[in-house]
């Protein structure tokens, strides 16, 4: 995912509007840093590209590329040195939840046959020695992964430097979804407003995001783009046990960031040809979640997801899309020390975002496209993609509180990757939708 370029200009721009980027850093940032959030990051002066609209917005576009002073009126602080706890627990292969490692379970029985069959004469029966120390080894590998799992989820979960992921989380639609991309995050990692944030700006840890990861795919658009994922291929998502389709809160959640390869034109459409690559996550809604509504209970993030779908759209002034983006090894990836500033910085993604409700009450699907973003940020596109490769990434989602009762805000969903070679992805074929709609 792209880096912030929200830096051009002389001052340091506020709450990050209308953009989408990997903020960097090592560490998300500290408790009590008000937002910064870079503007116009979003080209509203390019034909928006998307498949359900067709009409262009209007904008200074020179504005679009060189200013990032307007402000959303959030308190005006500049990043500071931030800190970070350490990781809890580092986890091992397998991970929490992890299936255990399967047993071949052979009776006492069976060895108790195959010895009284063998000549007390000829020596121990070195091939029934082996089969038994295999299977005491596997019982003793079960039982320190219990452990293990134990052990992390007392401590608050992952979190930590670990990159192997439940087997819980294997979910993919294009089979794209490697095992050496894959890293643990928790909603601890990300920074968000606080209860009497415009008075005090303070931002505090996430509680655990409302959907849970379960899987990923980041794949090669061939033929056609790849969007309304829902509608078009139908994933089998596993059935929630609890959920109910009267919550008015989707089971499962579709998150599709559309990037381009080209930079494209100041002026003007992006080009067709440029399929691009999409990187997609898969999220169910949470057990926690789950337990709340079922006692007939509510939370602010849960009140705000509500809003988002029965408004239909993100925009900064009602129900806003917000992505937060921050790299674990901002020092060995090599970038420069004023995006390091930018760290977990969260961003509005406004006009490059739809929300797909076809499959809904079920299936809620989130995208955006780059191809609408400022002609800054797209030209960086394809120099941070260089740096990708060698990028632990962090990515949290969430709906922007604004006032009191919207207050603390909560992660929607969140998860990471590394490894992620964008020329490397496997291909997947887009599909057409109805009337050769996009």
């Amino acid at each position: 995912m792209p880096l912030s370029c929200s830096c051009v200009g002389s001052k340091r721009p506020k709450e990050v509007d209308n953009t989408a980027s990997i903020v960097t850093a090592s560490e998300p940032p500290s408790v009590g840093q008000p937002d910064e959030n870079v503007e116009n990051i979003e080209n509203t002066d390019n034909t928006d590209t998307s498949p359900d609209k067709k009409t262009t917005a209007t904008g200074d576009a020179s504005t679009t590329v060189l200013s990032t002073s307007k402000t959303s009126g959030e308190p005006d602080a500049s990043p500071a040195s931030e800190t970070v706890a350490p990781d809890a627990v580092a986890l091992e292969v397998g991970g929490p939840g992890a299936a255990p490692a399967e047993e071949e379970n052979l009776p006492i029985e069976h060895y108790d046959t195959v010895q009284s069959s063998v000549d007390p004469d000829a020596g121990p029966d070195k091939s029934m020695i082996m089969r038994k120390v295999t299977t005491i080894g596997k019982k003793i590998t079960r039982s320190l992964k219990k452990l293990r799992r134990s052990v992390v989820r007392g401590a608050g979960g992952g979190g930590g430097h670990d990159d192997i992921m439940d087997k819980d989380m294997d979910f993919s639609v294009f089979d794209t979804w490697r095992k050496d991309q894959r890293m643990v995050v928790e909603g601890s990692r990300f920074k968000v407003r606080n209860a009497n944030y415009k008075k005090t700006g303070e931002k505090i840890a996430s509680a655990p995001p409302l959907f849970e990861f379960i899987g990923a795919d980041f794949a090669q658009a061939e033929e056609f783009r790849i969007n309304h994922v829902a509608e078009r291929f139908q994933p089998a998502f596993p059935a929630k046990k609890g959920w109910k389709p009267e919550w008015g809160v989707p089971e499962s959640l579709i998150i599709n960031g559309e990037v381009p390869y080209q930079s494209g034109s100041l002026w003007g459409a992006h080009p067709k040809d440029d399929l691009g690559y999409a990187l997609l996550s898969y999220h169910q809604l949470s057990d926690a979640s789950i337990k709340l509504l079922q006692g007939g209970k509510s939370s602010p993030a849960l009140e705000l997801l509500k809003q988002f779908i029965a408004n239909g759209k993100s925009e900064k002034n009602g129900t806003a899309f917000k992505k937060i983006g921050q790299l674990r090894n901002v020092d060995a990836v090599g970038l420069p020390s004023f995006l390091k500033s930018y760290n977990g910085k969260p961003i509005l993604v406004t006009g490059s975002c739809k929300i797909y409700t076809e499959n809904m009450p079920r299936v809620l699907e989130i995208h955006y496209d780059c191809r609408c973003w400022a002609y800054a940020m797209r030209s960086a596109l394809p120099t941070i993609a260089q740096k990708l490769p060698i990028s632990e990434v962090e990515f949290g989602y969430l709906i922007e509180g604004k006032t009191e009762d919207e207050l603390p805000e909560q992660l929607l969903a969140c998860y990471g990757a590394k490894n992620l070679v964008c020329e490397s992805f496997k291909k997947a074929k887009g599909r057409q939708g109805p009337q050769g709609k996009e």
